[in-house]
């Protein structure tokens, strides 16, 4: 009975002790009272953590002989700031100038004063955050207690902040120029790496923290490009990103605080096969070059392969003449690169160089050496020429009516501005026999799919493509010179050229080929799959009698519904010089006529539609055929 006493005792004092801890506990967790250094919320965390309670202000004594105004470089941009220079390095700089606001917002950053707390907040985007107080040497740090170098002040009833303290947080590099007594506040380059696009371009990138500009230069010995990102200094070491047609792209610091500012280097090695382009950047810290792909995309023509029997260069003081002799009619590509990139190609399709390379050292100063080589082999050989030009000097080309098997080209020392003038070209030295000459136009191709019924795994560029084709061996059993835009899936320019780029390509090739008719060859789609039929668009008055020769003899060739002939002003009848019609062969999305259009024998009647409107259009025009 003792024993059964005492252990009652016991558990009634082990109760009463867990009722004392409970009630103390809930105190301890109800809200402390605000101390004077936080009387404002402003000055909590999120998770409604002061991190300065606790901490002490850091006294501070104003030396008025050390107010002045520095010199600063933002980005690139000069500026003079008045400021507190607490040692040579060392800054304190007034929040509200204008010069630093401008500073911040180089750095997507906003920055607000409170008076009440004597706290300043920076924002970055994201709503990242960073709060710094008035004498204290702590800031919060997007929740987090950080030591800052030097605390913010009060000086002239008015906040000044610290570089040193706040640089981190806006992702910039802070340097001191002793010997220019100049402070520099630059963007940093977090990497440069390469990246294909969901179009297929291969792009150099280069993304900073802040706003970047940059230049593009020509350098020799060797030959190379390099994009100088100015006013930006590269997160971390030199390195290099490999290209598998240029091989090593090698990044660095170029410059640091030197003549024209922080510099880095990109240097891209010089080819025959990559042109360098810039790209408007998807935002103002990225930095973008288009590495695209040299490749001829010439017209193909219905001529033989032909050779290069005789290649001259002529020198005079300010004129340069190649004359090329050829055993027959070529079809010629010209392109002219802008700035730095000087370069003027000259690519022949279907042509043979039996020397199969060459260079030409020459004497002339606006044009030092000239190559030429086959580049591409058999079965599609193509010879292409190259004027290293040392500026954008006018370059012409000539075919001689007395001897057309001679093409003249003439470099002056004279020179046009790229960006005025045209920068590609297509020129046939002769046709065998003249005549009748159509250009045909295979709609999309390439990077450009079209309309798509996935279905039944049907693409437009591949059925324009089969009737052009079908259509082309009807053409030529008649006598007519045909042309194509393209006789393959690719793209008429290169992979993934923007629209206007590849439809102005289109009709400039039938008007510098002064085609006398050009038909563009589509397949319709709508949203609607019960819509079908065929039909033929046209823009210019002179396009109208065309459009509807070629209809009413599609629409019994094929048996489709009749919708008639429309006017629109598709870009590639809009620009083109002569009578020009784009035929709509069909509906993808609808079932029906999908099924046709996957059937040779339907592809064959639409070919025989459309050339049985041109037949009748040429005899009412009076057109010569060849015979």
């Amino acid at each position: 009975m003792k024993y059964f006493r005492t252990i009652i005792i016991l558990l009634i004092f082990i109760l009463i002790n867990a009722f004392t801890v409970s009630v103390y506990a809930g105190k301890s967790s109800s809200s402390p009272s605000p101390s004077p250094s936080s009387s404002s919320s402003d000055s909590k965390t999120s998770a409604g953590k002061d991190v300065f309670s606790g901490e002490k202000p850091t006294e501070f004594k104003i030396d008025w002989s050390k107010i002045d105004s520095r010199k600063f470089s933002i980005c690139g941009v000069k500026c003079s700031i008045p400021c507190y220079e607490i040692k040579p390095g060392e800054l304190l700089v007034p929040l509200n100038d204008p010069d630093v606001k401008r500073m911040l917002k180089s750095f997507d950053t906003t920055v607000s004063y409170d008076k009440d707390s004597k706290i300043i907040t920076f924002t970055r985007a994201k709503n990242k955050i960073l709060r710094m107080k008035i004498d204290y040497n702590v800031a919060d740090y997007i929740g987090q207690k950080k030591q800052i170098p030097i605390p913010p002040r009060i000086i002239n009833d008015k906040p000044y902040i610290s570089p040193s303290s706040f640089r981190k947080f806006i992702w910039a590099s802070y340097n001191y120029d002793k010997k220019n007594k100049l402070y520099y506040l630059d963007s940093w380059v977090l990497d440069v790496y390469l990246q294909t696009t969901k179009r297929k371009k291969v792009v150099i990138v280069a993304k900073g923290t802040g706003k970047l500009k940059y230049r593009i230069l020509k350098l020799r010995h060797p030959t190379r490009f390099v994009v100088d990102v100015m006013n930006s200094v590269l997160d971390g070491k030199a390195r290099s990103i490999h290209h598998p047609t240029l091989g090593e792209i090698r990044f660095s610091q170029h410059e640091l605080m030197g003549k024209e500012g922080s510099i880095v280097r990109i240097v891209v090695p010089q080819s025959e096969e990559v042109e360098i382009v810039m790209l408007k950047p998807r935002a103002p810290n990225y930095v973008e070059v288009n590495l695209r792909p040299r490749k001829v995309s010439a017209p193909v023509q219905d001529l033989p392969v032909q050779k290069i029997t005789d290649l001259k260069i002529y020198e005079k003081k300010n004129l340069v003449t190649i004359i090329m002799t050829t055993t027959g009619p070529i079809q010629i590509e010209w392109n002219r690169l802008l700035k730095p990139d000087n370069r003027f190609f000259i690519d022949i399709p279907g042509m043979v160089y039996p020397q199969r390379k060459k260079t030409f050292k020459l004497k002339s100063k606006f044009i030092p050496k000239v190559k030429i080589a086959q580049f591409q082999p058999k079965p599609n050989p193509t010879v292409r020429m190259v004027l290293s030009l040392e500026s954008p000097n006018k370059v012409t080309i000539e075919t001689d009516n007395k001897n057309p098997k001679q093409v003249k080209i003439f470099i002056g020392n004279d020179t046009v501005d790229p960006r005025k003038t045209a920068r590609k070209g297509y020129i046939v030295t002769y046709y065998p026999s003249g005549g009748l000459v159509i250009c045909l136009d295979p709609g999309h191709g390439g990077s450009d799919p079209g309309a798509v019924n996935r279905r039944y795994g049907v693409y437009e560029k591949t059925i324009a493509l089969d009737i052009s084709r079908r259509l082309k061996k009807l053409l030529k059993k008649e006598g007519w010179t045909v042309v194509m835009t393209r006789n393959s899936d690719r793209d008429v320019t290169y992979p993934g050229s923007p629209d206007y780029e590849e439809l102005a390509s289109r009709s400039r090739i039938a008007n510098d080929l002064k085609a006398h008719v050009f038909v563009s060859v589509h397949i319709n789609a709508s949203r609607k799959n019960w819509v079908k039929g065929v039909s033929t668009y046209w823009c210019k008055w002179n396009d109208k009698t065309l459009a509807r020769y070629i209809q009413s003899s599609l629409v019994p060739a094929t048996g489709r519904k009749n919708l008639g002939i429309r006017r629109q002003p598709f870009f590639v009848i809009r620009h083109s010089k002569m009578p020009a019609a784009l035929v709509e062969v069909c509906f993808l999305s609808n079932s029906e006529e999908a099924k046709l259009l996957k059937k040779g024998w339907f592809r064959q009647k639409a070919a025989e539609g459309i050339m049985n409107g041109l037949r009748a259009y040429a005899h009412k025009k009076g057109l010569r055929k060849r015979k």
